[in-house]
């Protein structure tokens, strides 16, 4: 198991609780959920620890502006 899969599943947890309040017209759970595993991986190369803020709260910043993004251009859903 490389890097990348290791970072994925440890951040599973986090993606199975934001698709339980995320619907996106036009997208299933697992393309919400693919969305995010990218997102992930994004930010994970993009993160700079110099900027005295947390991976996590990097990450989860990533991942709404990730859903943000797609209810935009899908004009979808957000409950949360």
């Amino acid at each position: 198991m490389d890097i990348n899969n290791k970072l994925i599943e440890q951040w599973e947890p986090k993606i199975n609780r934001m698709l339980q309040t995320t619907s996106i017209r036009g997208m299933d759970r697992e393309d919400i959920a693919q969305e995010l595993r990218i997102a992930i991986l994004k930010a994970a190369k993009g993160f700079d620890p110099s900027r005295k803020v947390s991976f996590h709260t990097y990450l989860h910043t990533t991942m709404i502006n990730t859903i943000r993004t797609l209810i935009r251009t899908r004009k979808g859903f957000y409950y949360g």
